[in-house]
């Protein structure tokens, strides 16, 4: 496993285009997280406010 985090570190170290889309591919699935966590966030609040919401198995009912 250290030998290839140690290819990969050098192959990313070695190629700087490779590197940005690494990075951006890291940034896009970070702000792709965020934006799924505040938009669950956001239809929790959105059901709170309902006196009887219907059922969702991916909203737990309080």
């Amino acid at each position: 496993m250290q030998d290839l985090l140690a290819s990969l570190a050098s192959t990313l170290n070695n190629d700087p285009v490779l590197a940005t889309y690494a990075l951006a591919w890291v940034v896009l699935d970070l702000w792709g997280t965020a934006a799924l966590v505040l938009a669950y966030r956001s239809r929790l609040h959105e059901r709170a406010v309902h006196l009887d919401p219907r059922p969702h198995r991916l909203f737990p009912h309080r």
